[in-house]
């Protein structure tokens, strides 16, 4: 939850420098997250159990002019069998507008026993012939690492606000029957997705309460005194970005500059195929 200066409480406990405060909140955020799957689980191998096994490649890339310097690419493999699913990939991280990657799986296998003591989801590195379990819990030098770059990260924020999003059926060249395309030899319907959308990017401000007093933290009838502080303003906030960025790439320093509030739009085509072996009662858009 955020407060009404769109702050929520990790940035707050950071805003701070409060160690404890942010380790606390850290170490929930890990407790809820493990609950979730464990949670989840159970629906997935239901879910996996109804559908025929299959094998699938995601070749998946950005071809938006601004973000197409600095995004990445990859291609996964997916096979189904039974409650079980592995999935390759060799995409790990991305420093420095470069792609670091290592073939890699992660493993979730449903059938397997809880009591058996084997996890039910894991990763694999092919490289170096290892495997770990993502959600063991975190040795306390870990946890130390992880609290300290919290404390020390330079906190941006960035604004992506839909003003309007619209899905047309592909229409033929005279406007009367719908576009059909063979993809991987299935038959699937084009659609054309409309979006009207405003980005910005700014600094966060860091907020400083005066003689706060945690016992009336919730206490509505209690005013809480603050300040704020902007460590830079967004002209030097972008350019601090591309430097942290090593970016050399002239076009992307321009365009990143002219990132501001104004309304921009973007289009995209969607193919859908009644006959996909997946199936859902429910299509659900996230952007």
């Amino acid at each position: 939850m955020k407060n009404f200066r769109k702050c929520n409480a990790i940035e707050i406990a950071t805003s701070f420098e409060d160690t404890e405060a942010v380790r606390i909140i850290f170490e929930y955020l890990l407790k809820r997250r493990k609950l979730k799957i464990e949670r989840n689980e159970i629906k997935a191998g239901n879910f996996l159990s109804k559908i025929p096994d299959i094998y699938l490649e995601m070749t998946w890339e950005v071809n938006i002019p601004l973000l197409k310097f600095m995004c990445p690419n990859d291609t996964c493999k997916l096979w189904k069998v039974g409650k079980n699913i592995r999935m390759d990939f060799s995409f790990q991280q991305f420093k420095h507008l470069s792609s670091i990657r290592c073939p890699s799986s992660y493993i979730f296998r449903g059938e397997d026993d809880i009591n058996s003591g084997q996890p039910l989801v894991f990763h694999v590195n092919h490289k170096n012939n290892t495997y770990f379990n993502p959600f063991e819990p975190l040795e306390s030098d870990e946890e130390d690492l992880i609290v300290k770059d919290i404390l020390n990260c330079h906190r941006i924020d960035g604004e992506f606000k839909l003003k309007k999003c619209t899905v047309i059926e592909s229409k033929s060249y005279f406007g009367k029957k719908p576009v059909y395309d063979i993809i991987n030899k299935i038959n699937a319907q084009k659609y054309e997705v409309r979006i009207a959308a405003s980005v910005n990017l700014k600094d966060k401000e860091k907020i400083e309460y005066e003689n706060i007093c945690m016992d009336n933290y919730f206490d509505n009838n209690v005013e809480l005194r603050y300040k704020t502080h902007i460590v830079m303003n967004n002209d030097k906030l972008k350019n601090h970005l591309a430097n942290e960025l090593k970016v050399k790439n002239d076009k992307f320093r321009e365009q990143l500059m002219k990132l501001d509030n104004k309304e921009k739009s973007l289009k995209a085509y969607v193919w859908i195929a009644q006959e996909f072996p997946i199936k859902s009662s429910v299509i659900k858009i996230k952007i």
